[in-house]
């Protein structure tokens, strides 16, 4: 193999891990809360910005496709990973009007119980700018 063909391989590499990293905060838990937010950036996100970036770096051809998918996966990321804030036991019959709470979150409405608590997670654009 040539030295361009090790240097692209090892571009691509990069790009890929530093995406996947970037992923990792799709996953809701109890601890990534509006007031957490930036913690969540900071473990996972900007790792995974850096990482793609150097691989894009490294990438002789097609740099303008794969910083191009790679905003995009970023951007989508940034903006559509979940927040998850704690339901107070005292505001749970509030959630449970027509069916108990477990049963919307089971018909996919934006409910978690984590360690037996309830959380309502929903992307950060939507807890941040909205509701």
């Amino acid at each position: 193999m040539t030295a361009r063909a090790l240097r692209t391989l090892a571009g691509l590499a990069c790009f890929s891990a530093g995406l996947a990293l970037a992923l990792v905060p799709l996953r809701p838990t109890p601890w990534a809360s509006v007031a957490a937010h930036a913690r969540v950036l900071l473990r996972w996100w900007l790792p995974g910005l850096g990482l793609t970036i150097f691989g894009i770096a490294m990438i002789d051809r097609r740099r303008v496709a794969l910083g191009a998918v790679g905003a995009l996966v970023l951007a989508y990321v940034l903006l559509a990973h979940p927040v998850c804030d704690p339901i107070p036991p005292d505001e749970l019959p509030a959630f449970e009007t027509v069916m108990p709470i477990a049963a919307r979150a089971a018909a996919g409405e934006p409910f978690r119980e984590f360690d037996g608590r309830w959380y309502q997670c929903k992307s950060y654009i939507a807890r941040a700018f909205f509701f």
